[in-house]
């Protein structure tokens, strides 16, 4: 049941950093106003929106993998349409704010590999690093960096790019991703597993041409 006096307003759950004793305290229920920000247990909880909109009006969107009419609902590096996070630019543990202005959008595997620096341009600079032309396409290049870092070449150097040749790495693809799985929590397919995909694909049309 909804805690009395709580109409209009959402429960969730929070993790809340008990610094006095150096430790999380876990699933801390606290009260979320559908809109805006609101000050619970000593730290400010900030929407989705109110972050996208700060950033629309401080940050251009040239050189960044989403546009800010889509930034609401797609990681801010991959541009993956997933559950996302608030970032803090500036790690808590630094002294970053819970402000819009220290807060971007990623989603969990980002997350896990953005900057924890005090030095909030090189957000912009590592998000800009790691933008790509074409939603959903993210993941696929971080596999083959990762390809050419473990074999020391580029996959499908030599062959031919027929239709007939993408039509067999799409169908081998298929195939192969019923033998792979991700990482609980990240949904998408990390770039060590594309790298080995590719490797197999590439094999397949070297064996075949």
């Amino acid at each position: 049941m909804p805690t009395p006096g709580t109409s209009g307003k959402s429960l969730i759950s929070c993790r809340i950093r008990a610094e006095e004793r150096g430790a999380w305290k876990l699933n801390i229920p606290c009260i979320l106003p559908n809109q805006g920000t609101t000050e619970a247990l000593g730290i400010m909880i900030t929407t989705h929106r109110e972050i996208v909109d700060y950033w629309a009006r401080h940050e251009d969107e040239c050189g960044l993998s989403v546009d800010w009419a889509e930034a609401e609902k797609l990681c801010w590096r991959c541009a993956h349409k997933r559950l996302l996070q608030r970032c803090h630019i500036i790690p808590r543990s630094l002294g970053g704010e819970e402000s819009p202005s220290n807060l971007v959008l990623l989603c969990a595997q980002c997350h896990g590999e953005a900057p924890n620096v005090a030095d909030p341009a090189f957000m912009w600079t590592w998000l800009r690093a790691h933008a790509v032309p074409f939603y959903g396409t993210y993941w696929q290049q971080r596999g083959v960096r990762e390809y050419e870092l473990i074999f020391g070449e580029k996959p499908f150097v030599g062959l031919s790019h027929s239709d007939e040749l993408m039509e067999r790495v799409t169908a081998t693809l298929g195939d192969l991703f019923a033998r792979t799985s991700t990482h609980w929590g990240q949904g998408k397919i990390n770039p060590s597993t594309w790298a080995w995909a590719m490797r197999q694909v590439d094999r397949a049309a070297r064996h075949d041409a």
